[in-house]
């Protein structure tokens, strides 16, 4: 049931005859979204800097409010 909408029947769809269903883990575990992987990925280092080269980190801290301010910056 959708809110604000009353409710109704509707046929069912078959994912089996979708173009894309290969892509899906239902289809073979290849596709299987895997937690583990994926946070390996995000724990890598950027392969924009070598493992030896010096770059400059910059941390910013954000304000309360600061957001708000560039957004008026901008649009004036």
């Amino acid at each position: 049931m959708l809110r604000g909408v009353r409710p109704f029947l509707s046929s069912k769809f078959d994912i089996i005859k979708h173009s894309k269903y290969k892509y899906l883990s239902a289809h073979g575990k290849k596709y299987a979204f895997d937690v583990r992987k994926y946070l390996e990925l995000l724990r890598r280092p950027s392969p924009l800097v070598a493992p030896n080269e010096p770059f400059d980190f910059y941390e910013i801290e954000d304000e309360p409010g600061d957001i708000d301010a560039i957004g008026k910056i901008e649009a004036e």
